[in-house]
């Protein structure tokens, strides 16, 4: 059993309201199932190894996160039964995983700030450029550390998730487009360069 980080705390972007999320790797199906039996910690998510290798192939950014957060470090024990195994990125697949996560989160933030759930909502409008920020430069370099990107993203966390949420949601979320739509633009621009729908 391997337990790692992920999320917020990763980033370094958190406020009072973040959790400590965790994701937990199994070597097997028989270990997984007898530690969530007698464990329910809503901050835990369990998968075997086999199961990460496979959300990994299909380029799922919370296994990407974790891959990159720990390969070449402690995390090398990931892929302690299968030595042979190597990761290859792949940027149709990052393009499809990216895409869909990013329109999701918009979608959401907008439900969110109809649903008068503020919090949430920003949180997903940020996650956003947060995600394309990052993955823009995996992209671009073939690696990336989740936890590297603090200061280039500092000020639009708190501008976004800290400092907005006293605002009349209907007014803020016409103050968030008109603040981050040319940026958001401007970042699904530069990563639909970096990762081209065909080779």
């Amino acid at each position: 059993m391997y337990k790692y980080l992920f999320g917020s705390k990763l980033y370094g972007l958190t406020n009072n309201k973040s959790d400590e999320d965790y994701l937990i790797v199994f070597n097997t199906d028989s270990e997984k199932e007898e530690y969530t039996k007698n464990t329910n910690n809503k901050d835990e998510e369990c998968w075997t190894w086999q199961e990460f290798k496979s959300k990994l192939e299909s380029h799922d950014l919370k296994a990407l996160e974790v891959y990159y957060a720990n390969v070449g470090n402690v995390g090398t024990h990931l892929f302690i039964n299968c030595d042979e195994y190597q990761f290859r990125l792949d940027l149709q697949q990052l393009r499809k995983a990216v895409s869909a996560v990013v329109s999701n989160a918009h979608v959401k933030a907008k439900k969110k700030f109809k649903d008068q759930e503020v919090y949430t909502g920003l949180k997903s409008y940020y996650h956003c450029i947060r995600i394309l920020t990052m993955y823009n430069y995996l992209a671009k370099h073939r690696t990336f550390n989740p936890s590297n990107f603090k200061n280039e993203l500092d000020y639009v966390y708190n501008d976004i998730v800290i400092n907005s949420q006293s605002k009349n949601p209907e007014e803020l979320w016409i103050e968030l487009e008109s603040k981050y739509k040319y940026m958001l633009k401007s970042l699904q621009h530069t990563f639909r360069l970096y990762c081209p729908k065909y080779n």
